[in-house]
Order: C-alpha cells, then structure tokens, then sequence
C-alpha cells in the first residue's frame, strides 16, 4: 500500500478577505485548455512565511494589474515595459499591497485579488462623474505602501 503524500503535508490555512503586504516572485505568460494566453503571477505574502498565491489574468485583467500596481508605487508617470517592470520588483523584492475578497456572482464564490482598497475605490467612483467603473477611479486615489 503506498502512502499519499498529501496526508502528511501541512494544509495552509484559508486566507481573509483584507489587505496583505505581498511581493512578486514570478510572472509567466502560458496558455489555457482552449489556447487563450494568460499572464501567471505569483505572489508571496510576507505576514504568512512561505505562503504564496497564483494569479492568472488574461491581457486586458493583467493591464489593470500593472497599472494599479504603478499606481500605488508612484510609478504612473513613468513609461515602462510591463516584462522588465516585473523583473524589477522580482530582483528588488519590492514590496506593494493586495486587497483579497471573496465575491460571489452567479452562485459562484471568486477569490480575488486587487491592488487598491476596493471598498474606497467603490466609494471614490460613486463621488466621481467622470469614473464610469470603479475601476476608472484608481487613477484619482493617492496608493501608499
């Protein structure tokens, strides 16, 4: 009878919705089942140790992500190349905020992961004629670290 090795591996504890202080340790383009390319991001936290989270975003999901990370570093005014943007904050281990929370749509329970507070962001675009989405809000908020 041969032993399952997940028996006696330690199973993470199950992540709140909140903010984390996180750092990247990856990104790599792959392709789905049905030959959609996405982006892979993996994050590791630095109040969990060795605790990391995977992060697929297709092109357009992967451009709000690198925009609202520029963002919150005070990089939005910079011209970059999201590979070498990446790369950097791989090699400097730079540190930035993400937002997790579950969400449910359709009877279906999403873990997502944000780079802004989107409970401000929500709030921000309610106030602001000019935002469309909360998401067009990003662009008005001053981000911290």
């Amino acid at each position: 009878m041969s032993k399952l090795s997940f028996m006696s591996e330690p199973i993470k504890p199950q992540l709140l919705d909140g903010k984390y202080i996180a750092t990247l340790e990856s990104v790599e383009e792959k392709t789905g089942d049905t030959g959609t390319p996405y982006v892979q991001f993996i994050y590791k936290l630095k109040e969990h140790g060795d605790r990391t989270i995977k992060d697929q975003r297709g092109e357009k999901p992967a451009r709000i992500m690198i925009s609202s990370l520029r963002q919150q570093l005070g990089r939005q005014f910079e011209e970059i190349v999201p590979q070498a943007f990446c790369d950097e904050l791989i090699k400097n281990k730079t540190q930035f905020n993400i937002w997790l929370l579950k969400e449910t749509r359709d009877g279906k329970t999403y873990n997502n992961i944000y780079f802004y507070d989107k409970a401000t962001i929500a709030a921000t675009a309610a106030k602001t004629e000019t935002a469309a989405t909360a998401e067009e809000a990003i662009e008005e908020l001053p981000f911290t670290v």
